[in-house]
């Protein structure tokens, strides 16, 4: 209709008409990317909303799981502590200087949940988040300090000489009745509150306890561990103080 109207003015020159429907038509253009914009806008501004709602619920998670993390190594700590004590005690308690060896060589692992930083970054979406939140959140999911210290203990020297020196009998019994305690989705919810080997023979510790202690090797490894696990207990606090530290940001924006 416009254009027709545009036409029939050109033939009359009616010069006055021509410029208000050319308005018109730069208006409705003007308007109409004004609109676009908007809605693009609040498409996006929805999408930053349900990314901060994400990470928060994640990093929630994420900070459960490393209080988790920190508690359970702070029981192997203790393990290692109280084995490096009875190793140097001419005849210490079998049972306890295994139970502890054993505990000393434990190690844990709980995977962050990163799905949703990951998909941001990836996406390009990042100007989506608010730049109080960034510099915390990226701080935070750059370092995996669990993943670190599972790859500092799995194949520590002292983990493999001490489960190379207890007797399969007494390794079996201790992973079955004094081992680690999980929840309903098999994530390690620390140790079992006690640990009842009943069904081990004095002499099956015995023979362990004697081989840890006249091994000379197996004081110095534990040793190392022990500077490792005070490592480990510090960067698992700093990972914790980082997840603080994202969620109160993540929660400043949203108020």
């Amino acid at each position: 209709m416009i254009l027709r109207r545009l036409t029939e003015n050109l033939r009359k020159q009616n010069w006055t008409a021509i410029a208000i429907e050319f308005l018109i038509v730069v208006l409705g253009v003007f308007i109409a990317n004004q609109v676009t914009d908007w809605n693009a806008h609040e498409a996006d501004k929805r999408r930053g909303v349900v990314y901060q709602q994400q990470l928060t619920q994640e990093l929630q998670a994420d900070l459960q799981l490393r209080r988790r993390l920190l508690g359970y190594y702070s029981a192997v700590q203790a393990g290692a502590v109280h084995a490096n004590a009875l190793l140097q005690q001419p005849r210490p308690n079998p049972r306890q200087l295994v139970i502890s060896a054993y505990r000393a060589s434990e190690y844990a692992y709980g995977e962050s949940s990163h799905a949703t930083w990951d998909e941001i970054i990836s996406s390009g979406d990042i100007a989506l988040i608010p730049s109080s939140v960034k510099a915390p959140l990226d701080e935070y999911y750059k370092i995996d300090a669990a993943q670190e210290v599972r790859g500092t203990f799995s194949a520590s020297p002292y983990r493999q000489l001490a489960r190379r020196l207890i007797s399969y009998e007494v390794q079996s019994a201790m992973r079955a009745h004094c081992s680690d305690l999980n929840d309903s989705a098999g994530r390690i919810m620390g140790f079992v509150a006690t640990c009842d080997l009943s069904g081990v023979s004095d002499v099956q510790f015995a023979a362990s306890a004697r081989a840890l202690q006249q091994d000379p090797q197996v004081l110095a490894d534990l040793r190392y561990q022990l500077s490792d696990l005070a490592t480990a207990h510090d960067n698992l606090a700093r990972d914790i103080t980082r997840a603080e530290r994202a969620l109160a940001a993540l929660r400043a924006a949203q108020r």
